[in-house]
Formats: structure tokens, sequence, C-alpha cells
């Protein structure tokens, strides 16, 4: 709830993570105020962020770029559900992928792939010789994945269970990056309003996608 006591502030520095912006925030920021803070999806935490705040006629409106990392805890009201193996049950259909799991190895990658398929988290499991699989999840829709790597392979056998394909959702975030040029996450922003929020792709007019495109619409 910030601290409105002593508002309008010229400054607003968070030490825990979130993935929404708390209104209060914005609204007891001075206008040309900043607020700095560590900005996180389900699937990655976290960028750090630094919004200016500026008031027009539809209130106070935070708008500003991702300037770096910054891991923190996650504010206790935002924190993601964290047993994700909890949702990996019940019958799967099986297919192919020749899409690398470790894509999300990358930062950038793994950045783009938090925006654009929200509510997904993932766990890996090791195996011998190099293999290991990857599990998406959605606790909400209880949807979940596996992806299964092997060294040296070109293909990688798939589970999908659930109303979200999730490896789907993911292939389809990971396509959009390369499209967009494989951006970096300093190309990324954020704005904030009372309408809601949005992320945008180097300049504030770019709206990102908020999910990727449900794969059963057909292809991109």
């Amino acid at each position: 709830m910030g601290w409105p006591a002593n508002a309008p502030y010229d400054r607003v520095i968070a030490t825990c993570a979130v993935y929404d912006v708390p209104r209060a925030w914005i609204e007891q920021t001075a206008p040309g105020g900043l607020i700095v803070l560590p900005w996180g999806t389900v699937l990655r935490n976290g960028v750090l962020l630094r919004l200016t705040v500026e008031y027009g006629s539809d209130g106070a409106v935070a708008c500003g770029p991702v300037v770096g990392d910054s891991a923190f805890m996650w504010m206790r009201a935002q924190a993601p559900e964290r047993d994700v193996m909890a949702v990996i049950q019940g019958e799967a259909d099986n297919g192919r992928t020749r899409l690398n799991p470790s894509f999300l190895g990358d930062d950038d990658a793994w950045f783009a792939a938090g925006v654009l398929v929200p509510g997904c988290q993932w766990v890996v499991g090791h195996g011998p010789d190099g293999e290991w699989t990857l599990w998406p999840a959605d606790s909400a829709s209880a949807s979940w994945a596996s992806v299964d790597y092997e060294p040296d392979a070109t293909e990688y056998e798939v589970q999908q269970h659930g109303p979200r394909l999730l490896w789907n959702e993911l292939e389809a975030a990971h396509a959009w990056w390369v499209r967009a040029g494989r951006p970096t996450r300093t190309r990324f922003g954020l704005t904030v309003t009372s309408a809601g929020q949005w992320v945008w792709l180097d300049h504030p007019e770019n709206v990102v996608p908020a999910r990727s495109p449900d794969p059963r619409d057909g292809p991109l």
C-alpha cells in the first residue's frame, strides 16, 4: 500500500519482486518521479524496471524500460505457487517437437517466453548421460507438459495435458521472439495505467502480445 502519509515521493524503490505494479506506488509518486523495482513473471524472476510517473487526463501513468537484472524474493501477496510437480498428473497426449527445450537457457528467450506464456512455471529433472526432462505447468488450469531432452537428438518427445497446450504456447513464444530479431530483455519495457499494464518492445507503442496465440487457431 506504499506510505501515503508522506506522499508524494520523488523516488520509490522496491526490494521485493512484483508482477502487478501496485497502483498505490504510482499514485504516491510525484510527477516526473521514478519507481525502481524488481519485476518478474511466473516463468522468470527477474529484471529491474525504471518507471517514470506522469499525470494526465486518465490519472497517473508509469512507463519505463528494463535496465538490467535483479532477482528478489516475491512480494508475499504475488508469490507464485511453487509445487509444480503437484500439477503433473492425469493422462497426456503424446507428440514430438523439433525445438530444443534448452532454449529456456537463453535469458532473453526465457524472459520473452515468460511474458507470452503467463502463469507457466517449470522444473527440470535430470537423468543419466546428460538426459533431462522439462516440465512446464500451470496450476490455475491444471495444465502441464513434459519434454524429454537427449544429447545429439534433433527431435524430442512431448507430452501435454489440460486445456492449455503449454509446450505449443512456448513454441509460439519462441517463434515470436525469433521473428522479432531475438531482442535482449533490456529492449523491453512496461506501461502501467489505471486500466491495466502491458509490456512493450523498444517503444511504448509497440505492445507485446499478452499471450502466445492459441496453437489450436492454426499456424502463426
